[in-house]
Order: C-alpha cells, then sequence, then structure tokens
C-alpha cells in the first residue's frame, strides 16, 4: 500500500504515468469506435469523445484528492455543445429552427473547439496544485455541528421567502442564495461525518423532488443531484467501477426524465392552462405530483432500458440537452446581422456581479432575453428562458479565434478562484463545502457568463458574512490546525477509513 508521499513527486494532474497511459489508451480506443460513425461528419466529435472519456476516467483518481468541479464543467460542455448535437444529426427535431443541421461540421469547429479549450483553461489552473502530504486532520465540535443545524434552518424560512418575492428580483435572489445554505450545510456535515448527514440529505433532496415535481421542472434538483455525486466520490473514495457504474445509470436516466418532466409539463397544461408555476414549485406541493413524476419515470426508465423509444423523443432529448443549435445561430446572425459585442455583455456581467441591481439601473434581468434577440435573432416570448451559453456569448462579441482564448480565459478565471479553495481545502476540508454553492451556475454551459459571474461573487460575499457570525463554523475554516500524518491510498480503493469521534475529518 502506497501513501501519497510516496507518489507524489512521480504524479502530473494527480496521476502517475502509467495511469495517464491507461487513460489515454483506453480514450483513443472509444474515440476511434467513435469515429466510425462520425468520420463523415467532423473529425472533432471523435476529438470530443477522447476528451469526455479521458476526463470521466481522470475523475474516477482525482476525486481522491479534490472536488471534480473541472471534470464536471467539461463532461457538461460536452454534452450540451457537442454530443448531443451530434445525436440531432441522426435524429433532428420537428421543428426546424433548432436543427443544425448540414452546418453540423461548421459549427463543431467551434463548438467542439470551445469544449478542448475549456478544458485547457482548468488544465492550466490545476498543474502542479498538490495536496499537503502531511496533511493534519480538522477537528469539528458539537458548536459547528449546531451552527450548520443553524445555517438548515435559516435557508427552510428563506426558501419561503424566496417565493414570496420572487417577483423582486434584486431580494429573490438573495433568498434563493439563503435557501442554498440548506446543501452547504449537509455537505458540511457530510465531510466531518457529522451523527444524522444521512437523512438530512436525505429531506434536503427529497424536497428538491417535490419542489420539482409541483413546478414541472427538473433542473434544479439535476444539478443538486450531480454536487451530491461529486462531494460523495471525493468524501468516502468508492471503487472506480462503482463511480463508472453511477455514471451509466446516470446516462440511462437522462431521456427517461426528460420525458417525464415533459408528461409532468402536459398533465399541468391540461389541469390548468393558465396557471403560471414558478421555478421552486411551492406555490403548491403537489405529494400526488411528485408520485406521478416517479409513475412516468418509472415507465420511461423501462422503454429506455429496453430500447423502447420512438424517433420523436429521441429527437426531443437530443434538442433538450443540446445548446449547440444557438450556438450555431449566433454564428450564423454575427457579424452579419449585428456586430461583434466586442467585450461589451462580459463588462456589463463583471460590474453587475459588483454592484447590487439599485446601484446599478442597467443591471441585464434574468433569462437572456435581451441577448438572445441581440445575438441569436430569437424573441422569447411567455415564460421560456434560454441564453448564449459562455461559448455563445464569447463568440458573440470576439468571433471564432478571439472566443476560443476567450472560453479558456473563462476557465481560467473560474479555476483561479477553484485553485484557492483547494490550497485551504487541503488544510481544511470543510472548504469543499463551499465549492457546489459557490461554483453552482458554473458548471451549466447554457447560462450566460453574468448569471456564473453575479451567483459566484454573490455567494462569495455571502459566505464571508455568515463566517463573521457563525464562529465555530469561521474556526473550521480558517483555525491552524496541528500536522498529522498523511492518509494511506491505495492503487484501486482507499483504505477502510477508521472510527473516529464526531466532527472528525481527514482530507485526502
Amino acid at each position: 500500500m502506497q501513501t501519497l508521499d510516496d507518489t507524489a513527486s512521480r504524479r502530473f494532474l494527480f496521476l502517475q504515468g502509467w495511469e495517464w497511459s491507461r487513460a489515454i489508451g483506453i480514450s483513443a480506443a472509444v474515440a476511434g469506435l467513435a469515429a466510425i460513425y462520425s468520420y463523415d461528419i467532423s473529425i472533432w466529435i471523435s476529438v470530443t469523445v477522447f476528451l469526455t472519456a479521458l476526463t470521466l476516467i481522470h475523475m474516477t483518481t482525482a476525486s481522491r484528492f479534490i472536488l471534480p468541479l473541472p471534470h464536471v464543467a467539461i463532461l457538461m460542455a460536452a454534452l450540451q455543445y457537442v454530443l448531443a448535437a451530434w445525436l440531432s444529426y441522426y435524429w433532428p427535431p420537428t421543428n426546424p429552427e433548432y436543427d443544425i443541421g448540414g452546418r453540423l461540421p461548421v459549427y463543431l469547429s467551434y463548438g467542439a473547439a470551445s469544449v478542448v479549450a475549456l478544458a485547457i483553461g482548468w488544465m492550466a489552473v490545476l498543474i502542479k496544485l498538490h495536496p499537503k502530504r502531511t496533511a493534519p486532520e480538522t477537528h469539528s465540535s458539537p458548536r459547528l455541528l449546531l451552527e450548520l443545524d443553524l445555517l438548515l434552518g435559516i435557508s427552510i424560512v428563506a426558501t419561503f421567502f424566496a417565493v414570496l418575492l420572487e417577483r423582486v428580483e434584486s431580494l429573490a435572489f438573495v433568498f434563493v442564495l439563503l435557501s442554498n445554505l440548506r446543501y452547504l450545510s449537509v455537505y458540511a456535515r457530510m465531510l466531518v461525518r457529522g451523527r444524522g448527514w444521512a437523512w438530512r440529505l436525505g429531506m434536503v433532496l427529497g424536497a428538491e423532488v417535490l419542489f420539482a415535481a409541483g413546478a414541472g421542472m427538473l433542473h434544479t434538483l439535476l444539478l443538486w443531484s450531480l454536487w451530491t455525486f461529486a462531494i460523495w466520490i471525493y468524501r468516502f473514495t468508492p471503487p472506480r467501477r462503482a463511480v463508472l457504474a453511477v455514471v451509466v445509470a446516470a446516462v440511462v436516466f437522462l431521456p427517461a426524465l426528460q420525458e417525464s418532466k415533459w408528461q409532468l409539463r402536459q398533465d399541468a397544461r391540461d389541469t390548468d392552462p393558465t396557471s403560471d408555476a414558478d421555478q421552486t414549485g411551492l406555490k403548491e406541493l403537489p405529494v400526488g405530483k411528485a408520485v406521478t413524476w416517479v409513475l412516468y419515470l418509472a415507465d420511461d426508465l423501462k422503454q429506455t432500458v429496453t430500447l423502447s423509444i420512438e424517433r420523436d423523443f429521441i429527437a426531443d432529448i437530443s434538442v433538450r440537452y443540446n445548446q449547440g443549435w444557438i450556438i450555431n445561430r449566433i454564428m450564423a446572425w454575427v457579424p452579419e446581422e449585428t456586430p461583434y459585442a466586442a467585450g461589451a455583455t462580459i463588462k456589463e456581467a463583471v460590474i453587475a456581479s459588483i454592484f447590487p441591481r439599485f446601484a446599478f439601473q442597467g443591471k441585464a434581468m434574468a433569462g437572456g432575453r435581451e441577448n438572445m434577440l441581440r445575438y441569436a435573432g430569437m424573441e422569447m416570448v411567455g415564460n421560456t428562458s434560454m441564453n448564449l451559453g459562455y461559448a455563445g456569448e464569447m463568440y458573440a462579441n470576439f468571433g471564432h479565434v478571439g472566443g476560443l482564448i476567450g472560453c479558456t480565459l473563462y476557465a481560467v478565471a473560474l479555476g483561479l478562484l477553484f485553485r484557492v479553495i483547494c490550497r485551504r481545502a487541503f488544510i481544511h476540508p470543510l472548504w469543499w463545502s463551499l465549492v457546489p454553492y459557490i461554483f453552482f451556475a458554473a458548471v451549466k454551459a447554457e447560462d450566460g457568463i453574468d448569471l456564473v459571474a453575479n451567483w459566484s461573487v454573490k455567494s462569495c460575499v455571502l459566505l464571508f458574512g455568515i463566517s463573521l457570525i457563525f464562529p465555530a463554523f469561521r474556526q473550521a475554516l480558517f483555525s491552524r490546525a496541528l500536522d498529522q500524518p498523511s492518509q494511506s491510498l491505495g492503487d484501486e480503493i482507499a483504505e477502510e477509513e477508521p472510527s473516529l469521534p464526531e466532527g472528525v475529518v481527514i482530507p485526502r
């Protein structure tokens, strides 16, 4: 059994040489298989498949050292920018407005390249990032666990206020951030292995299911489930086979989830076509809707597993996960119909993230309506919410080459903040619980840079305030810890952790 100290000097980006060789070999084989079906379309599909496979394999090892935020961001981009677009090529959508069609090779020259550019940016900030090999234990206390429960209580109250104040966007966003403290509380307790973390996590995710069923929107549920998976594989270091099994199960679930959501929304329209459900779903918490959704999900999952899937269903799924058709419209619209923004949207996003809405009257409203109209030539009607995505926004600002450089710098900007948190988390593992809270919007490929910047900056400000109010939480993040022997880590699976007092963490 080797310790991290024994292998530290032989690791590059958390993998040893033989691990890199194995990962590259497997990824190349998978990409070669993909090339059989895509060589006549674009080589960029095989490149993306190679990067996707390499990222998945890399995640199974790197997640023992860090929370796999970079991996999640790259995988989401690969799905939404390339893989879903590739699927749409064979099963085109019924609405021609969403069909990339014969422009797919042209689009992929930018869309797939933007995924590679994103990966390069994340890789650049992770180079020479190594956990301290004599990392000390971080001791919590009953006071810390009490403060985590107080944060959970505050989040529950804030959730209801977020619904009451949903029309006042500036205040509503603050309460959305406060309501998300429920996950920070549960993840922190999970990291320190405080007693009762499992039922608290079940309660929070169960409530999220009710909210999702009530609104007919599974977006938030999927993202928090994804973050729970990230925390789980870091904290408990399951075998690589278990991690890959969960990923495969998620791939199987995605089509069924999308179809069950559509059925749930169809029921809502049939019941009350004039109703305007909010995104939290708290206006109505029908347990019956949740049961109905689970039944729909079970039936759709059975169809997916048995491959009893209709062509229209596959086409609808590919459109739902495909952000590429929006970027394709931007590439056709800019600069022919409207000039490049030349950094204007990014400047506005940075200013808007720093100043509150009352101090910055020109702050854009959520939903990307203005940008979609100006840079994609699409007018959003009703409650439809779309945005350019960071890759589309970079193209709208700087064109093809400049957009790719912008995607790299975008990943570097997020990565530098993540690197700071990593360096703190190697000493105080409770810092990992802040990552999902701060970067919740950053992993999505469809949101605009304004939302990502605003979410990250405002959440950091709120966390600073919380650290001032809750002393035990502050101490767990910043106290000087005592050096302890490093933890052993095997090649395939971590050693079974010893029985520890409540609230003790051994960092990776």
